[in-house]
Formats: C-alpha cells, sequence, structure tokens
C-alpha cells in the first residue's frame, strides 16, 4: 500500500519538527523552502526528501503544511487553492489574525483549510500532554477530526481569531517582551547569573529566546493585541511602585500553600541540576 505524501512549506525549526512529525505516522514527505539550502539541510536532518520547487512539493501532496508564519501563511494558502484541489491545507502559525484576515473572501474549492497552532515548539519530544489551538474556518466539525488526526494524542481546543490572539498576546508577547528586557539589563549592568532564582529564569528565556529574531518580531508585532497587554502589565507594574501593593498581589496570585510547597521543590532540584 503507497503512503500518502505531505508536503511541508517552510523549512524553519517548527517546519522541520512537523517534517519528522509525519513521517513517523506513516507519510512520504517533502519539504520545500524558498532557500533551496535550508531546504535540502531540514530534508537531511529529517531524512526526508526535498522538493525541487513549490509545484513539486504541493502537486504530489494530499496534505500540506504551511509552516511560513503568519505574515505568509495566507498568500501561500492562496496559491494552492487557486491551483489545485482535493487538498488537506493545515497553516500552524501562531498569530491568526493576518492569516483569517489575507483569506476571509477565499474561494477554497474542494481543498480543505484548517488553522491550528500548536502550543510548543521544535523541541517537543511527545505530544501526550500538549495542546493544539484550532481557529475555525469553514467546516470546523471537518477541521476539527483532521487536526485531531494529524496532532494524535494532543488536545484540540477550538478558539475564535480574536480569542486566540489576545490570549497570545499575554501568553507569548508579552513575556518575549519582558524576557529581553530583564535580559537586557542584566547585561547592560553586569549582572551575572547568581541566584537560583535567575537560573530557573534563564531555562525559562531558553524556550523563546533560542527563536529566531524574525519570528519573536512577528509573535510580538503581528499580534494585534500586544499593545493592550502591554498596556496592561505597564499599569500593574506602575502600581507595584508602591510597596505596600506587592504582598496584596503575591497574596492574591499565590497558591495554596501544598501547591507552592510541591512545585517549589519540584523546581529547585530541577535548578540544581543544571550546570
Amino acid at each position: 500500500m503507497a503512503r500518502p505524501f505531505a508536503a511541508v512549506v517552510g523549512a524553519g525549526p517548527m517546519g522541520l519538527w512537523t517534517a519528522k512529525h509525519l513521517k513517523s505516522r506513516g507519510y512520504s514527505v517533502a519539504v520545500y523552502d524558498r532557500d533551496r539550502g535550508r531546504a535540502r539541510k531540514a530534508a537531511q536532518q529529517g531524512k526526508v526528501a526535498a522538493a525541487r520547487n513549490f509545484e513539486d512539493a504541493v502537486s504530489k501532496a494530499s496534505l500540506i503544511i504551511v509552516a511560513t508564519g503568519s505574515l505568509n501563511a495566507g498568500e501561500v494558502v492562496k496559491k494552492i487553492t487557486s491551483a489545485y484541489g482535493g487538498k488537506t491545507i493545515v497553516d500552524i502559525s501562531s498569530v491568526k489574525s493576518p492569516v483569517v484576515r489575507s483569506l476571509k473572501r477565499l474561494d477554497i474549492g474542494d481543498n480543505r483549510v484548517v488553522l491550528t497552532h500548536p502550543l510548543f515548539g521544535p523541541g517537543a519530544t511527545t505530544l501526550r500532554d500538549k495542546t493544539v489551538i484550532l481557529t475555525p474556518f469553514r467546516n470546523k466539525a471537518e477541521e476539527y477530526n483532521t487536526a485531531r488526526e494529524i496532532f494524535k494524542p494532543c488536545r484540540i481546543v477550538s478558539m475564535k481569531a480574536e480569542e486566540h490572539d489576545l490570549k497570545m498576546a499575554y501568553a507569548m508577547a508579552v513575556p518575549r517582551i519582558l524576557m529581553l528586557s530583564l535580559l537586557d539589563s542584566w547585561k547592560t549592568k553586569g549582572v551575572g547569573v547568581l541566584t537560583s532564582s535567575q537560573k530557573a529564569l534563564m531555562v525559562a528565556a531558553s524556550t523563546m529566546l533560542t527563536e529566531k529574531p524574525a519570528l519573536i518580531k512577528e509573535i510580538v508585532a503581528s499580534n494585534p493585541y500586544t499593545p493592550k497587554a502591554l498596556k496592561t502589565v505597564e499599569k500593574t507594574m506602575k502600581t507595584l511602585r508602591n510597596p505596600e501593593h506587592i504582598p496584596k498581589l503575591c497574596r492574591r496570585l499565590r497558591p495554596t500553600a501544598s501547591e507552592l510547597s510541591s512545585t517549589y521543590k519540584q523546581a529547585y532540584r530541577w535548578v540544581e541540576q543544571r550546570p
């Protein structure tokens, strides 16, 4: 029995992860990127094929993963749907408003367009505890089933583009801005990594700031809700200039004593194992 054919458009870290994942799921995979050298490198790393060109990749594929980022995903989807039919096209970008806006009046024909956001990075080694956001586009039930099949056993959560981007502004954009600001202040003032809390923060930073600068910029700048989220955080920071507000906020945010104690012990053991 012939293996189903999948194409991954975009050979960045998440595109490479997806190519490996699909191969493990029984697909014959080809990777395409405008940078042919990057496509060849990803193909070698993922032990998949490198497509000669865009048409070579998508013409044979029944499943096409668009891993080009939110600013380019819409144009890639349009290019596919204007020339082909019967394709399942899955966008995996982390900001949805630009994609939805670009595709608003698109005639997709008999293609299926599925807008997803895997809430994990290319370092993921298991999907057992992971979540994928689905932004319904045309047929929610069919799109949900497609996402569930591709990312099984991930939890699939349906969310409109506006709600998704608002949450991601707080969950992804603002943390990157704060982490960049904090690390810059450490470097500027010559503050080394001295404390266990700093070590834990460096681990958190590694999950965000090892991304390519262009991706960090996209996560921050292409999300229309980033300014609103920043204003909320800035308001809280301004309030905390008054030390009297610090204990109040700590009490409001702190989990139960038993939960905090358990989490603290686990975190400390983990940090002490780090070099």
